[in-house]
């Protein structure tokens, strides 16, 4: 789920439960929008702390308690909080609640940044480097913290760039872990690489083409073309991957139906491909599709475009699910347009917004609810058609 979405939340558990708490923030989430949260923090703290050693959390505590942390720091090589970046302070944690997508899993992060630069992304703005962290610490936590738990979820920006990757999945696997992914990029799935992890016991990818057409495509700075594609999914079903989940953005700027369309081509020729040993193999894979709108985010190179109208994304969502469905074997699934949408609203509040918000009853408003509310706080035009 966003972060933006989860602010309501936030500031619902904040206003209830630690009203007389001091909170210091920090993070990717934090870091993309920094203004808006020091309306009810003490600090944001820029950069990667989680990395810092332990002398730098010191020096961080005693400023807090000393009361002389400003109000923005940052984790650079330049700032006097930073100390040396220790490697084995991966993000990582085990992850049993039921209702946790992630349940029974140890998930843990294997990079930050991104080396690409897709116009609708904020990373390369917010994580302006490639960090991937090495596969002996990788290893090292997984076997020390795991507890028990043999599911393993490696999450990060582009995962297979990582230059170890094939021996992770090589050495998970020989460990008996089970091991589940983020989103991969169909151009950096070679054979080898897609072997390991069918052997892995993963029995499902998820790919994000995002858009059909190689105008569209192009716009957006993510060039993968459809034999690319079609040539990584016939991959994975020919080492017995089951389940291929697809994503899909609509509402781009110059986008025309014959761009939708070409979303349906696209998949059409997975499906046509997937079809030829089927009766050979005596099952096709279970094609998932997931739907957004094109979302616009203060830090991405989107952000002065303007955000799709509801009539228009249901019109293409429209033609888009006539020509999948009549296809058949295929499950698609739109993203809500008001959840969409709160996530753009939410991610243009400013420090002036803060209090203002915490007086409000956000937790429990319908997502069309909070549309509303938001456009009428940011005082901004209502071009959205709701």
């Amino acid at each position: 789920m966003p972060a933006e979405i989860l602010i309501p939340k936030f500031i619902h558990i904040f206003d209830e439960k630690l009203s007389d708490a001091k909170i210091y923030a920090g993070g990717f989430a934090i870091n993309s929008n920094p203004d808006f949260f020091l309306s009810f923090c003490e600090a944001i703290f820029i950069g990667y702390f989680d990395a810092l050693d332990e002398d730098a959390y010191k020096e961080i505590a005693m400023a807090i308690k000393d009361k002389t942390c400003p109000p923005y720091f940052s984790s650079s090589i330049d700032n006097t909080f930073y100390k040396k970046s220790n490697s084995k302070n991966i993000p990582s944690t085990a992850i049993i609640h039921k209702e946790s997508i992630f349940k029974e899993s140890f998930v843990i992060e294997m990079n930050r940044g991104c080396p690409f630069n897709c116009r609708f992304c904020e990373i390369p703005s917010v994580t302006n480097k490639v960090i991937y962290h090495p596969a002996s610490d990788i290893i090292d936590i997984i076997e020390k913290k795991s507890a028990g738990i043999k599911r393993v979820v490696l999450i990060g920006t582009a995962l297979a760039t990582h230059p170890e990757f094939d021996s992770i999945i090589k050495t998970l696997h020989q460990k008996n872990y089970e091991i589940s992914f983020s989103s991969l990029r169909a151009d950096m799935l070679k054979e080898e690489t897609i072997s390991l992890i069918a052997k892995s016991n993963a029995h499902n990818i998820t790919v994000s083409p995002e858009a059909g057409s190689v105008k569209i495509k192009k716009y957006i700075n993510k060039n993968i073309t459809t034999e690319t594609l079609v040539n990584a999914t016939d991959i994975a079903i020919n080492n017995n991957i089951k389940r291929i989940k697809l994503c899909y953005i609509i509402g781009i700027p110059t986008e025309t139906d014959d761009d939708i369309l070409a979303i349906v081509d696209e998949v059409g020729a997975i499906i046509k491909n997937a079809k030829k040993n089927a009766k050979i193999r005596k099952w096709m894979p279970i094609i998932n599709m997931s739907v957004n709108p094109y979302i616009t985010k203060p830090l991405s190179a989107n952000f002065q475009e303007q955000f799709i109208d509801k009539n228009t994304y249901e019109k293409k969502s429209k033609l888009l699910k006539k020509h999948i469905l009549n296809m058949g074997g295929i499950q698609i699934k739109f993203l809500s347009y008001y959840e969409a949408l709160s996530e753009v609203l939410l991610s243009k509040l400013k420090k002036e917004h803060g209090q203002l918000l915490i007086n409000k009853d956000l937790y429990n408003l319908s997502y069309k609810k909070l549309c509303k509310l938001l456009i009428n706080v940011l005082d901004i035009e209502n071009t959205f058609n709701i």
